[in-house]
């Protein structure tokens, strides 16, 4: 994967807000990568216009995405269950699937590999 532009990562913490034990972090997809403002856009089938978003936390298998607050309100539910993440910052797509939702927030697991970009934002 390309490297990310970081700012002060946080130790990895459980639900309870202490830190992992080592083997708490291997269980997940290489651990969580915390990263600051990757410009994203969401495409959809049957959506006339990509969702800007920002890219929150990123590991090998999934990320946490966050729907852009400027424009008129969307929320996560609004998406359907197929997503296609572009990254603005690399000109990369990845399939994904929805796994949560919370309102702006949303997590997604990627679906296969990172690949060139096929439709670039307008």
């Amino acid at each position: 994967m390309a490297t990310r532009y970081l700012l002060h990562p946080a130790p990895l913490r459980s639900p309870a807000g202490s830190p992992e034990s080592a083997a708490e972090a291997t269980l997940r997809d290489g651990g969580r990568v915390p990263v600051f403002l990757i410009a994203a856009l969401v495409f959809a089938e049957g959506v006339a216009a990509p969702w800007a978003c920002t890219v929150r936390d990123l590991s090998d298998g999934g990320a946490r995405l966050e729907l852009d607050r400027a424009k008129p309100p969307v929320v996560s539910e609004q998406l359907p269950d197929q997503i296609v993440v572009h990254l603005c910052p690399d000109r990369t797509d990845v399939d994904c699937r929805i796994a949560w939702r919370d309102g702006r927030h949303f997590g997604v697991q990627f679906l296969g590999a990172f690949r060139p970009a096929t439709r670039l934002p307008i």
